[in-house]
């Protein structure tokens, strides 16, 4: 059932994401569940790379699937953006980040506990160059839209 709704949900905000962020979305990859286990962690880097399996990436979306995390867990999703500054981004339950696979580099950082994700990479098209992707991120309760 969480899974559905996570699915309605998308429907809703892709097509606006697309609209907002120029981008012709042509379908998506498989979900990913990744489970990183204590003291696991995600290296700096981007989704979508142009020389890669991974180039028709243009929006990524993750889930988190993690029931009473704290900040003193660990885990944050680290957005970094262009102009050196980061956010942090604690994995809770029921949090949904998207943001553009090809432009925004993040990291998952190390965590004290097992910690869950779902990641669903949209496909398509992406004209990035006309929007400022200077922006910092955009949050309401359960959703965060960080822009690079």
């Amino acid at each position: 059932p969480a899974l559905y709704k996570l699915v309605s949900i998308l429907r809703t905000l892709v097509p606006m994401l697309a609209q907002r962020f120029q981008i012709d979305i042509q379908g998506h990859e498989s979900p990913m569940l990744a489970e990183y286990p204590p003291n696991g962690y995600f290296r700096r880097h981007i989704d979508g790379h142009a020389e890669a399996s991974t180039a028709k990436r243009a929006l990524t979306a993750v889930y988190y699937l993690n029931k009473s995390w704290t900040e003193s867990k660990g885990g944050e999703l680290r957005i970094h953006h262009r102009d050196k500054s980061f956010s942090d981004i604690i994995p809770q339950e029921d949090t949904l980040v998207l943001f553009l696979s090809r432009s925004v580099e993040h990291e998952v950082r190390i965590s004290q506990n097992t910690r869950r994700a779902v990641t669903i990479w949209l496909k398509g098209e992406c004209l990035e160059q006309g929007y400022n992707l200077q922006h910092k991120p955009v949050q309401k309760p359960g959703l965060i839209l960080p822009t690079g």
